[in-house]
């Protein structure tokens, strides 16, 4: 299982088209719809997100209490009296068909579900508002649909994710299809973003790396012009096609390049560092975690992992069978390969949103994977633009 939002009757704030999430959560219609028909069945419209003062007693309990820090920084959390804390808000939502009903202070029943404490400054975005930027996108082009929806973190941060009407094929045999994701949080750990994402349709790897510095992404704080920002947003991201071309571009060269086991090494020590050196007596804990690590990447790539077989590095992980079909022996494969891993075969806890996108450190060592395979295995290609075109400057 993993972080989706699952409500006392069974069910789960997730929403998928076709096919059925890999977690196995959530309702799966036979084929897309609208914006607000999919926030309805993923049980995400109407939450009326809003703030209230600190001071409410069901707040607390719901919440598990409130802070107060002394002049060391130290908390102390306050669970059975009532503790209002100077310039701090709870984000609430009253979404009438999961949220817990509790009595207020003044004995009136409220049916609140406390997500967060935050300061003055934090604007309530509601999930109508956040969604509206994709259906700008749906309406802009006739191709564009959703494919998910749903909440995670219990209610603390929504997502939805569109098919864009273009799919990518490298060397007319591995598709990779085109997704905008859309993030957002009530809690304040985020706030509106907007990914483009390709993913390798075969294993789907969600290959979110930098394209010359650049990933093809807009995000607006939670504050009271966000909704002129998420105008702002649908003009910047014209640049959606022009990077997914110079994606295309990109793959299609590293899908010349061949690598071979000491290529493929060579790369991984430009992302994870040389190979560690442990001295007699010493721990070997690292040097043992980089070749593991190294071994389970290298499984992956020379296309001899196992459906079901556990990995090097770690009890209850194990490999979901042959994914390099026609990308063997490549750079292609290799970024792959890498990507791989890091999607699918770390700890199970938050596997959905590494895949998703959603961990930004994990994005940070994908760029890194691609730089290194580039430079590694024949230097960082440059592109520009004539007549329309995109062309590779030699």
């Amino acid at each position: 299982m993993d972080n989706i939002e699952r409500f006392e009757d069974g069910q789960a704030g997730f929403v998928s088209v076709r096919e059925r999430a890999w977690h196995g959560l959530g309702t799966v219609i036979p084929e897309a719809t609208s914006t607000s028909d999919m926030m309805e069945i993923a049980h995400m419209a109407n939450w009326n997100v809003s703030l209230v003062p600190t001071d409410r007693k069901p707040l607390a309990v719901l919440l598990g209490g409130f802070p107060t820090w002394d002049a060391d920084g130290k908390a102390t959390i306050h669970q059975d009296q009532v503790v209002g804390v100077e310039d701090r808000f709870a984000v609430v939502r009253n979404q009438p068909a999961h949220s817990r009903k509790l009595t207020d202070k003044n004995g009136g029943n409220r049916v609140y579900d406390g997500l967060a404490i935050v300061g003055t400054k934090y604007q309530p975005v509601q999930n109508e508002q956040i969604f509206s930027f994709g259906q700008a996108i749906v309406d802009a082009s006739e191709d564009s649909t959703w494919e998910t929806m749903g909440s995670i973190r219990g209610g603390k941060v929504v997502f939805g994710t569109l098919k864009l009407g273009k799919d990518i094929l490298i060397q007319g045999q591995d598709v990779v299809s085109c997704f905008l994701v859309l993030v957002s949080s009530h809690d304040g750990s985020t706030g509106v973003r907007a990914m483009v994402t390709p993913i390798r349709v075969v294993c789907e790897n969600t290959l979110r790396m930098a394209m010359n510095s650049k990933i093809a992404n807009f995000s607006a704080k939670h504050t009271a012009s966000i909704d002129g920002k998420i105008q702002d947003a649908q003009a910047a991201l014209g640049v959606t096609y022009r990077f997914l071309e110079e994606f295309e571009a990109t793959a299609t060269i590293l899908s010349d390049r061949k690598v071979d086991s000491n290529k493929f090494e060579e790369i991984y020590s430009g992302v994870y560092g040389e190979k560690p050196t442990v001295a007699d007596g010493e721990a070997t804990n690292s040097l043992s975690a980089w070749e593991n690590r190294l071994d389970d990447m290298l499984t992956v790539y020379q296309g001899t992992a196992q459906s079901g077989v556990e990995l090097s590095t770690g009890t209850g992980r194990y490999y979901q069978g042959d994914t390099m079909q026609g990308i063997g022996g490549t750079a292609w494969g290799s970024v792959n390969a890498m990507t791989e891993y890091l999607d699918w075969y770390g700890t199970p806890k938050g596997r959905l949103e590494r895949a998703a996108g959603f961990q930004q450190s994990n994005e940070l060592v994908k760029s890194n994977i691609l730089r290194s395979t580039l430079i590694t295995t024949g230097g960082i290609p440059e592109f520009e633009r004539k007549n329309g075109v995109l062309q590779v400057v030699v």
